[in-house]
């Protein structure tokens, strides 16, 4: 399927689809180019790209997402994955806590308005 209608399917903006490919994310069995450099995406393209669009709004910056999506499992590369998921866990969680002090405070202000 060409990227526009991968675009449609997935909700993910062509020039975020291409830059993912520039970014060297897309491996090439959910992704192939032609002689002219178009791309030709296969129906798995559909939940991987979701799943790194998904990663990458969940904080994941790029040099650990391909870590994560290495197709190449070695105990190293998994303790790397693990390692990676669980510090972002925990800065989501720390953020979490700070918004939740942020929320009790307004919610101070709106009891008591003194």
């Amino acid at each position: 399927m060409r990227i526009g209608k991968l675009a449609q399917i997935t909700n993910i903006p062509i020039s975020t689809i291409r830059y993912y490919d520039y970014q060297k994310l897309i491996p090439q069995q959910y992704m192939q180019k032609s002689p002219n450099g178009q791309r030709d995406f296969t129906e798995a393209a559909i939940p991987f790209l979701k799943r790194i669009n998904t990663l990458i709004h969940a904080g994941i910056q790029i040099d650990d997402l391909r870590n994560l999506i290495s197709e190449r499992l070695t105990p190293e590369t998994i303790e790397r994955q693990v390692a990676v998921v669980r510090n972002r866990i925990a800065e989501i969680e720390r953020k979490q806590a700070e918004l939740e002090t942020y929320k009790e405070t307004l919610l101070g202000l709106l009891n008591n308005p003194e």
